[in-house]
């Protein structure tokens, strides 16, 4: 495996701000802001304003040797007339009318210093559609275009260079035909002897700079590979096969195919080539490079600079330095990792987590930035979940970390932790804070955190986990009781049921229902009600069958105002959020989303409180919190009330105002719009009357599911079901004790 980056890196980055459609020419270069940390130097340099209010912003970015292509769609807005005979609150939103014919081309070098942004050429979208480009080495850009006219459709690749009219290169229309690609498929590069390669899923052909045939080959694979990047001697491919995304490296005219490993799942895939002919992979954390016999190497966590890795665009090679941009809210940035002597470690906190999520890595990543602390993510994550809690909790009990610990995927209990003494209550650190208080958190859920007295942890946002049924069944406005439930499903056991047999183990776990005020009661109800379930449950989609009367009841999240009005269009105004029958309050629960605690043994205790408040802070919460789940905070979900009754408009054709859906399900033909008044009052209820917070307890859990199993199958009566269950339960919890 190649090693080009393999030390610690200093990394260089120069700054192009992107603020309006049109290119000033005003860059000053000699704004130099230079931040020193661990050895790290970030020089950021001011260039020009572009795309900033464009429809998209940047739509593509393509780099190589130093030479950067971009896009951007241009606008042509036309504002609302005044004068228009429709009445709006002033408090309601009228958005603009946007149209976006043109497509605008820029080019610009990062090699050569001080040059501008520059505009190469534009396209009409309605005429033109461009479907791939690529810049070489001496500021060219070469790009396939499909131009339709009312009789045909005809492929071009082109050329054009700054200062230069476009010029055909060849007429690509009979190119690899036999295969039956689609050209919306292809791609094009140059290559380091000068020519032009094209390549598709089924094959490629490689021309000279004058547009003359070279070579061309039909790949004979029984099944085709999305082609990511290529070079003369292979092809790096991917396909999707077993559930799931792969790699191959494909060489010697196919003959050969390697499948890359330890190449880790991501919502998205970024690629390019290193000087040396390595793939090199980006996905959201991490950067890898790949050789020709699929052995990778990871190259750098974009969270421990600070960097958001989906805000990487594209990456290109000048020479040995490997360059990465990135494009994040209006600016793009070019980061140049050189070689150079390792620093001194940076003082390190770990954050432990179950899967790699979007916000988490943001998170650390902002946070990497303004720290002489470095936040690097340590993910357990593994098909057997009781793996992967087993050696979280054994690495916390080894003093090994995780400083702080991420409790978004409800594997990790917080209550047998901070019992344990493996937690820190964070009580006192939030009556000391300037940041984040007691008082700041929604009431409800601040109490529902304490564990006997004390709060181990703090969540950003929550959902609400609830059931719903028709309220003739569900009691009424009344508390629904596991015997109310009981009898409506005994009386309607030929209905659709959204709940199954594996849903009742962990509802009476996770709410404790088990030794409820009830006892027995809650158990054999619980256990009698399994019987009327389905073993898997089956989701539910068609919402007629909702709104008829012909499901009894559901499980499910309400995570916002948009998801309360969803399941409402779903089932029917005589709908009703019932909670889980027996459970505490209004027997609804609060689910913790983006939620962090720090580990008793950790030494960097204090910073490690400064990071979870960092979460809160005004100006960073929209950035590094999730915006379609509630918010934790008074504030922040008075905000999102508010804005969910926002009704907005827009101008049709004749110049009527028409009221814009807040959202819709296109799948069911359903538009939505915003919530009334008397909604945003129920959701205000429903949160207000919750008790309980969902705490994972998969011991519990287990021990029902595993003993009514037998029950189920006629092998056990239903007390000897109990009595087994209360024994294992009770023996389970002197373990513990001891």
């Amino acid at each position: 495996m190649r090693k080009y980056l393999v030390s610690a890196v200093i990394l260089t980055l120069y700054i192009m701000c992107l603020t309006s459609c049109a290119i000033n020419q005003h860059g000053d270069k000699s704004q130099a802001q230079v931040w020193d940390k661990s050895g790290q130097r970030w020089e950021t340099f001011l260039y020009s304003d572009v795309g900033r209010g464009t429809a998209g912003g940047i739509q593509g970015i393509k780099a190589n040797e130093g030479n950067i292509v971009f896009s951007v769609l241009e606008d042509h807005e036309e504002e609302l007339d005044d004068s228009a005979d429709q009445d709006i609150p002033e408090d309601q939103d009228v958005p603009e009318d946007t149209e976006t014919p043109n497509e605008i081309f820029y080019f610009v070098s990062f090699s050569l210093e001080g040059m501008e942004p520059t505009v190469l050429f534009q396209v009409n979208r309605t005429t033109t559609e461009v479907l791939d480009y690529w810049p070489d080495g001496d500021g060219k850009v070469y790009y396939i275009t499909v131009e339709r006219t009312e009789t045909e459709e005809n492929i071009d690749l082109k050329r054009c260079g700054i200062g230069e009219a476009e010029e055909s290169v060849r007429r690509l229309n009979d190119f690899l035909q036999d295969g039956g690609s689609d050209c919306r498929a292809w791609k094009v590069q140059t290559v380091p002897d000068g020519g032009i390669l094209i390549y598709s899923p089924d094959g490629y052909v490689l021309l000279d700079r004058a547009g003359n045939m070279l070579t061309e080959e039909i790949w004979e694979d029984e099944e085709h590979y999305d082609v990511i990047c290529m070079s003369e001697k292979d092809r790096f491919v991917q396909v999707y096969e077993n559930y799931g995304m792969n790699f191959y490296v494909c060489s010697e005219g196919g003959e050969k195919k390697v499948r890359v490993g330890d190449m880790p799942a991501s919502g998205r895939y970024l690629y390019g080539r290193s000087s040396e002919g390595d793939a090199l992979v980006c996905t959201d954390a991490c950067l890898y490079s790949c050789d020709e016999e699929g052995e990778t190497m990871l190259l750098c966590t974009w969270a421990d600079y600070g960097i958001i890795g989906e805000d990487v665009v594209a990456f290109y090679m000048v020479g040995d330095d490997m360059h990465s941009l990135l494009y994040e809210e209006g600016t793009l940035k070019d980061v140049t990792y050189i070689d150079g002597e390792k620093p001194d470690k940076p003082m390190e906190l770990t954050l432990g987590c179950f899967g790699d999520a979007y916000w988490i890595r943001r998170a650390a990543a902002e946070y990497n930035k303004e720290s002489e602390y470095t936040i690097s993510i340590v993910d357990y994550w593994q098909e057997d979940t009781a793996e992967a809690v087993g050696k979280m909790y054994n690495d916390i009990l080894a003093g090994r970390g995780p400083d702080i610990i991420c409790f978004e995927s409800n594997l990790v209990n917080d209550a047998a932790l901070g019992r344990a003494g493996m937690l820190e209550d964070l009580t006192a650190y939030l009556e000391e804070s300037d940041v984040i208080g007691p008082e700041d958190f929604v009431d409800p859920l601040y109490e529902a955190l304490e564990i006997d007295g004390k709060r181990y942890m703090l969540p950003t946002n929550f959902a609400v986990e609830t059931m719903i049924a028709k309220k003739e069944w569900a009691g009424g406005e009344s508390v629904w009781t596991p015997a109310e439930c009981l009898k409506g499903v005994a009386a309607n056991e030929d209905l659709a049921f959204g709940v199954d047999r594996g849903n009742v183990a962990d509802i009476l776990a996770v709410y404790g229902l088990y030794c409820a005020a009830e006892g027995q009661k809650n158990l054999e109800a619980y256990l009698k009600i399994a019987e009327y379930l389905p073993e898997q449950r089956v989701y539910i989609s068609d919402y007629e069958m909702k709104r008829d009367g012909k499901v009894f009841m559901e499980f499910t999240w309400l995570s916002s105002a948009e998801s309360f009005l969803y399941e409402k269009g779903q089932w029917g105004d005589d709908i009703r959020y019932a909670g889980i029958p027996g459970a505490e309050g209004n027997g609804m629960a609060f689910v913790p989303i983006n939620c962090y605690g720090i580990s008793s043994g950790s030494p960097n205790k204090e910073e490690a409180w400064r990071f979870i408040e960092s979460l809160f802070a005004e100006e960073m919460r929209e950035s590094v919190t999730p915006d379609d789940y509630f918010s934790a905070r008074k504030d922040g979900l008075e905000e999102q009330l508010v804005e969910a009754s926002k009704i907005a408009y827009y101008e049709d054709e004749n110049g009527n105002l028409v009221k814009l859906p807040l959202f819709a399900d296109r799948s069911e033909g359903m538009d939505f719009y915003a919530a009334s008044q008397e909604d945003i009052d129920k959701i205000r209820e429903i949160i207000g009357g919750i008790r309980l917070m969902r705490r994972e307890n998969s011991a519990v859990a287990h021990i029902i599911g595993e003993e009514a199993g037998a029950y189920y199958a006629g092998d056990r009566t239903l007390d000897e079901t109990i009595e087994i269950i209360e024994n294992r339960i009770r023996m389970l919890s002197l373990e513990n004790a001891l």
